[in-house]
């Protein structure tokens, strides 16, 4: 064993005297019957009815994720300094012998804040980047999002 470890060594690996694999039989090719344009019409469809399934997502999203950060930005100050907070903050102080002040809660929400926007933010990404991939999908004619995807990751590699 040291031997060939050796030999290895000082005359380097030689690939010369691989064995040779032998060649598995061809296999005959499947034929594919051509495709009607009736099929190519109806997968066109198909594709169309994601994309408008993809908008709906995605605008439906933008609502929700739009009407969370303003509630987020401007509805929590609007609920913190109405008066009737203060007097709600007391009542739950007393009935849970706990102390929580105003400045506690504006720090707690500050302190979330921006992260829940950037939560907010990428999900939208993701629902808008969704679109564009059911856009492309029906730019490539092909119905498999995961090809989709793979082919889109070999332009970026």
């Amino acid at each position: 064993m040291a031997e060939g470890v050796e030999k290895a060594l000082s005359e380097g690996i030689s690939f010369g005297n691989r064995r040779k694999k032998k060649q598995p039989d061809s296999k005959p090719e499947l034929s594919q019957k051509p495709e009607t344009e009736n099929e190519q019409l109806l997968r066109q469809q198909r594709l169309q009815d994601k994309i408008e399934t993809a908008k709906a997502i995605n605008y439906s999203g933008m609502a929700v994720n739009g009407g969370s950060a303003w509630f987020v930005l401007f509805g929590v100050y609007g609920f913190i300094s109405d008066p009737n907070s203060a007097v709600f903050l007391d009542i739950i102080n007393d009935l849970f012998f706990i102390e929580i002040t105003h400045e506690q809660i504006l720090t707690f929400i500050e302190a979330w804040k921006t992260h829940l926007l950037s939560l907010m933010a990428s999900s939208q990404a993701f629902l808008a980047w969704y679109q564009q991939m059911r856009n492309k999908m029906k730019q490539a004619d092909n119905e498999s999002f995961f090809k989709v995807v793979n082919d889109e990751i070999g332009k970026l590699l």
